[in-house]
């Protein structure tokens, strides 16, 4: 063993004077006090609070915890915690413990019996624990065999052949040898034993909330898990004395549980498991159904007590589910099973529902079939204030449309006013619901048609059932890049007569992607590790409603594209390759990881390459040819859309209308400018768009992605380079189909003929160089065999690549003013470029304020590289517009990206500091300004929450 390495205790050794530590920050804490516990002559032993059962803990008279952390969240104190919270009984009696750093933990162990022999302890910081105990060690209890006549050596593991020698003061206390822990009540331990590690374990799961709570949804007959004693409706806290944290934590736990052929589970009972006394309805009777929390708010007071409501019930033993009331349908509001849905909800301003409950409102009165949900039990809860004339209408709406579709209350409605105190009417109400829920759930009305199971198999067969040569290729794309790649595999399976079907993957459903037999899958990380717009709704499939086992017998492989530079380097990707394994499906082929910032192709190319090898492997021994001559692809991607359909960026759209998106924006006009910074060279503007009847519903921390042009003089000089005359039409590719002229260039997958050469420069292509690709074509056109050698080394080596275009930002006009000889076609050369991107801006203004304006505040981006000055390509129109004579003459093309992980908290009290500096500000400003409006909206009424 090496010097600082922790000597895990045996299990079956149990020491007096226990020391627990969380953390790795504790861990030197707690090695401290245990060499100074035995330096001052006691008897100690040392562990992670995770294994807490293992040493014991229940039996142990003195305990010192070391948890600097929040034990609810810290994993490491996980375990413990969720023991400690799931009784109210003193079961802790007669133990005496001195927590240091975690007041919680401290506050618990008392109200459940246990002395706190040094209470000061638990504020002290870590720093402050090695000198704080060096004149308190004294205060430590020395009877109970804590500390022995005899100076006892550090504590180390005894070989089997030579066991350890106790002391004589201890002989007589542990023998006979110590009981089994007694488990407290509420908690049920699972022990496993397997014969092989490929043993089914019989049962499935489902998380709770998105907490990371998991239960067990199903237990197989004859099964591992029925053996042991699990039943359905389990907690599952921690396996092997590793917390808990989700579904993939607990497949991860339980892979690892195989590999050892056996271990523990630790459970918490549902309370229809547990024999409860002075209880209305006997527990044991009642099947406890979910119970589905929904909640509008408008200032969070509402938020605030459906939360309180939802977390009693819960811990009261029944499984909730908690949102608001426009999350309706992801929460199943009403399925068939449901043990009741419970809503709180506000009125605002004149009698309106809050803009959280507006959408389920809508649902109500124009969607929802009367008659449909006559299983649907329901409860509300209403808050409003008396002095204004529509007192608590929102509930009342609510109510009235239910009743309306057939709904019926299982108790009666609470009507609280603010004006004379919402506790006169919540807290009474509040404490009858757990009693209308068991009278619900025992309730002897004739049980409902159950829905019909998801048929796995069904899935399975089809995948079977498929042609061996059909593939799907699906990608997620916020630049561009990946949808390249995974053209470019098209292409090149198109060619070898393999069925092939390419979609982005929020268009997973319509292709009907669990019914192929192999799937490949090519992933971009955007922002902060998150899935880019057109891949969400895959991710959503595989997550919510996917269960374990529906994927078996499919193949798949993933390409992750990323930057090593950002934390979260393919994320996504990764996220994506370990759940398809979890759902069964099997790898065929290596996952690969693209660095975008040593080269994409570095990667790339290679993994293309031996893809095909690896797809020959699946299709016994069928070669897959690449040869154009074959017959094309015979059944067409039903996600391809005829060219003739694609949206036009460039036609006006006027009117109110909820469809403009990336591909359809709207377009606004400048209505105003300031400049934020007076700085000559990087001047700050804030921006103002006229957006009346566009559509758009932002919220504060929600941004806009702008179409921009291109520099004219840039565009006219390439023009004039390339001999194009610039007002000519650029015509489409003739003898081709509106598919292989998508799969030609993503170029034409961005415009809509006709327009002419000078505006596709303008507008649609990008003028930098972004890919190697691009620079081996130029090299093939240049007449001047250096020019020829310098671009091909340029276009194959990542290096150099990223040394003389990447990072000296190098345009198509820098590589023809290098390379003079070079004179490619203009159609070769648009087809080779990529198309050009949004660019996104913050919205600095808030909606509550005026719905017809829409701020943005930028600056004008400016590198000089090597004596080269480089302007940024939105940045530079934007300011040349605001300086012309009439900006407000050209119209702007925009669309908005929600951000639902950044906004402003809803609760007044909840602090916020907000660090932006630059053009960084820009949604602190919305932020401030909705704000603003949340104050004057509480004066309003009255100086009270609503």
């Amino acid at each position: 063993m090496q010097d600082g390495d922790v000597e895990m205790p045996d299990p079956l050794d149990k020491h007096p004077l226990l020391i627990l530590f969380g953390s790795k920050e504790c861990q030197s804490v707690a090695m401290e006090l245990h060499t100074n516990a035995q330096e001052q002559d006691f008897l100690s032993n040392i562990a992670p609070a995770k294994l807490f059962t293992k040493v014991g803990f229940f039996q142990a008279p003195v305990v010192i915890i070391v948890a600097n952390g929040c034990a609810e969240t810290d994993d490491s104190l996980n375990a413990l915690w969720t023991v400690l919270s799931m009784d109210e009984n003193t079961w802790l009696n007669g133990m005496r413990f001195c927590c240091i750093g975690n007041q919680a933990i401290s506050r618990r162990l008392v109200e459940l019996g246990a002395e706190a022999i040094i209470p000061e302890a638990s504020t002290l910081s870590l720093r402050e624990v090695s000198t704080f105990f060096d004149s308190n060690w004294s205060r430590l209890p020395d009877d109970d065999g804590v500390k022995p006549n005899a100076k006892l050596p550090r504590m180390r593991k005894a070989s089997p052949k030579e066991p350890t020698p106790l002391p004589a003061a201890k002989m007589a206390k542990i023998e006979p040898p110590a009981p089994e822990p007694e488990v407290p009540k509420g908690v049920f331990i699972a022990k496993l034993k397997l014969e092989k590690a490929s043993e089914r374990l019989g049962a499935r799961w489902e998380t709770k909330e998105e907490d990371g709570v998991v239960y067990c949804k199903t237990v197989k007959k004859g099964s591992v898990f029925e053996a042991a004693g699990v039943k359905p409706d389990m907690e599952v806290i921690s396996v092997n004395n590793e917390p808990v944290t989700g579904e993939v934590s607990l497949q991860r736990l339980l892979d690892q549980l195989r590999c050892q052929l056996g271990g523990e589970i630790m459970f918490r009972l549902p309370q229809h498991l547990i024999e409860v006394e002075d209880c209305p309805v006997t527990p044991c009777c009642v099947v406890k159904r979910p119970v589905i929390f929904l909640f509008a708010s408008q200032t969070g007071n509402a938020e605030v007590i459906c939360h309180e409501l939802h977390k009693e019930t819960h811990e009261a033993g029944w499984p909730t589910r908690f949102g608001t009331m426009n999350e309706f349908e992801a929460l199943q509001w009403d399925q068939v099973d449901s043990g009741g849905v419970v809503m709180v909800i506000s009125t605002t301003g004149d009698g309106e529902v809050p803009d959280n409950g507006k959408k389920f409102v809508r649902f109500l009165k124009k969607k929802a079939e009367a008659g449909k949900y006559g299983h649907v039990r329901f409860g509300i809860l209403a808050l409003g204030d008396q002095n204004y004339d529509r007192f608590c209408n929102a509930g009342k709406i609510v109510e009235t449309e239910l009743l309306k579709i057939g709904c019926r209350p299982f108790c009666e409605t609470g009507w609280a006013d603010d004006g004379t105190g919402l506790e006169i009417v919540v807290e009474p109400w509040r404490a009858k619901l757990k009693d209308n829920l068991l009278a619900l759930a025992a309730s002897e009305a004739p049980p409902l048609a159950q829905p019909e199971p998801v048929q796995i198999v069904d899935k399975a067969k089809q995948r079977a059932a498929a042609p061996q040569r059909k593939i799907l290729i699906m990608y997620g794309s916020e630049t561009g890049t990946s949808e390249a790649i995974a053209r470019n595999i098209a292409e090149v399976a198109t060619e070898s007569a393999i069925d092939q079907v390419l979609v982005p993957g929020n268009k997973c459903k319509e292709v009907d992607w669990e019914s192929f037999p192999v799937v490949i899958l090519i992933m971009s990380t955007t922002g902060d590790g998150e899935f880019c717009e057109n891949a969400r709704r895959f991710w959503t499939a595989i997550t919510r409603n996917a269960t374990p086992g529906m994927l078996e017998g499919m193949k798949y492989t993933v390409l992750a594209l990323g930057d090593i530079s950002y934390p979260k380097f393919c994320n996504v990707g990764k996220k994506v390759d370990d759940r398809m394994e979890e759902l069964g499906a099997t790898r065929f082929y290596p996952s690969g990881f693209a660095d975008d910032s040593v080269g994409l192709e570095v990667v790339v190319e290679p993994w293309k390459q031996k893809l095909w090898a690896a797809l020959l492997s699946l299709w016994d021994g069928d070669q897959l040819s690449k040869s154009p001559a074959l017959r094309p692809l015979l059944t067409k991607s039903p996600a391809l859309v005829p060219i003739d359909n694609l949206s036009d960026r460039s036609s006006e759209y006027s009117g109110y209308d909820l469809r403009h998106n990336q591909l359809n924006p709207f377009y606004a006009q400048i209505k105003s400018y300031k400049v934020m910074a007076e700085d000559p060279e990087t001047p700050t503007y804030r921006l103002t768009f006229d957006v009346n009847n566009c559509g758009f519903e932002w919220t504060p921390g929600d941004a806009i992605g702008v179409w921009p042009r291109n520099d004219e003089e840039t565009v006219d000089f390439l023009l004039k380079k390339l001999d194009t005359p610039p007002h000519e039409d650029f015509k489409r590719p003739t003898g081709a189909t509106a598919e292989e002229i998508k799969m030609k260039s993503l170029i034409y997958d961005s415009i809509r003929f006709p327009l002419t050469n000078r505006q596709l420069l303008l507008r649609h292509v990008d003028l930098f160089v972004r890919k190697t690709q691009l620079m081996r074509y130029l090299a093939n056109q240049c007449e001047d065999e250096q020019d020829r050698k310098a671009l091909a080394g340029w276009g194959t080596s990542s290096k150099l690549f990223r040394d003389h275009v990447t990072n000296k930002m190098l345009s198509i006009k820098d590589v023809f003013e290098m390379f003079k000889s070079c004179k490619p076609t203009f159609r070769g050369l648009v087809e080779h470029c990529n198309p050009l991107q949004p660019r996104y801006y913050s919205v600095a203004s808030a909606m509550v304020r005026d719905r017809t304006e829409l701020d943005i505040c930028f600056r004008v981006e400016k590198h000089v590289i090597g004596g080269k000055k480089i302007m940024g390509v939105c940045t530079s129109w934007l300011h040349s517009l605001i300086m012309s004579q009439s900006p407000s003459v050209v119209s702007v093309p925009i669309f908005l990206k929600t951000t639902p992980e950044f906004n402003v908290p809803e609760d007044l009290a909840s602090p916020v500091i907000m660090i932006g500096p630059g053009t960084g500000i820009a949604p602190f400003i919305a932020f401030l300004q909705y704000r603003q409006h949340q104050m004057e909206e509480m004066e309003r009424s009255g100086g009270m929450l609503a």
